[in-house]
């Protein structure tokens, strides 16, 4: 599981209509919302379906920009995989 923690900008006046559409997105929790900022949570299986979901954060209609905080990876399969590739 790959858990992020995001900043979502969105553009002045349509910070409501951004909430609605980011929480029709899977694995995304709203979480707090301050004018134009909203913090989220994105939740998936693995790094790369954790960039295809920021890559959809970025086309949401009003979006100005989307900004990682954090993001904790440790229990993704895929790694294994990766780090195994160094052990040789």
């Amino acid at each position: 599981m790959v858990i992020s923690g995001i900043l979502v900008l969105a553009k002045q006046g349509k910070t409501e209509e951004v909430v609605v559409s980011l929480k029709e997105i899977s694995g995304v929790e709203v979480h707090h919302v301050e004018d134009e900022k909203i913090v989220i949570t994105l939740e998936s299986e693995t790094i790369d379906s954790s960039y295809e979901v920021s890559e959809q954060l970025e086309k949401v209609d009003h979006v100005a920009g989307v900004y990682l905080v954090y993001t904790n990876f440790e229990d993704d399969p895929s790694l294994d995989l990766e780090y195994r590739a160094f052990d040789k």
